[in-house]
């Protein structure tokens, strides 16, 4: 008797003697096979058929056990065509529902510090305005969300609103309108102005870091 175990699939084959054709049979295992404890078993079982150890009849029964056994982690959920990033993996895994946000603060976190990272080093290094400085790390967010569209199981939207938040002129705007209150116009209106416009170039260099590492579009029928 021959036993052949693929990723997928497990065959036997019975060779009955030299006039009998062989009797096989194949069973898949299909989505099963992603669970390491199940294949786990099921690679014990095989040897111990192989060894003479365990009967036909036993290895049946022991492995329909083990296929019918509950996971020990949660399966199912994200599925398979869900969401591809770390807090549905850690809900997946069977954290609580604080190790997912932890997850998501930690995503949000590293997204939104290389952002700021790059930011800081135009203007303390580089000596780059604020405007420019803006756009160049806009630039780098949009191009990390473009990478994250060319996978149908990243979202995009979480590396770009992660990456923009630390380089919004919040503050800048803020610092306008007091100045603008305290009667000072001229240095209100400038703050303002200089806002706005690291707003457009914030918009400007995401749009653009986007449209280079994003998926290309082709025409239909081009």
């Amino acid at each position: 008797m021959d036993v052949d175990v693929t990723f997928d699939a497990i065959t036997v084959c019975c060779r009955r003697g030299p006039d009998a054709t062989p009797v096989t049979t194949m069973r898949v295992a299909q989505y099963r096979t992603t669970d390491l404890t199940r294949l786990t078993v099921v690679t014990r079982i095989v040897d111990q058929v192989a060894g003479g150890r365990l009967s036909v009849a036993d290895a049946a029964a022991t492995l329909t056990a083990a296929i019918t056994a509950g996971h020990p982690y949660r399966a199912g959920w994200p599925p398979p065509d869900g969401p591809d990033w770390p807090p549905p993996g850690a809900l997946m895994l069977g954290g609580s529902p604080l190790i997912g946000l932890t997850a998501v603060i930690v995503t949000a976190g590293a997204v939104g510090g290389v952002g700021w990272a790059v930011f800081a080093a135009l203007t303390a290094f580089a000596h780059f305005g604020p405007v420019l400085a803006t756009g160049t790390a806009g630039a780098v967010v949009g191009v990390a969300a473009g990478i994250a569209r060319r996978s149908p199981k990243m979202h995009p939207q979480v590396m770009l609103l992660s990456g923009i938040i630390p380089l919004l002129p919040g503050f800048a705007i803020y610092r306008g309108f007091y100045q603008l209150a305290t009667q000072h116009m001229v240095d209100g209106m400038l703050t303002l102005t200089l806002a706005a416009t690291s707003g457009l170039a914030l918009a400007a260099g995401v749009a653009f870091g986007d449209g280079i590492a994003g998926p290309r579009r082709h025409p239909s029928g081009g």
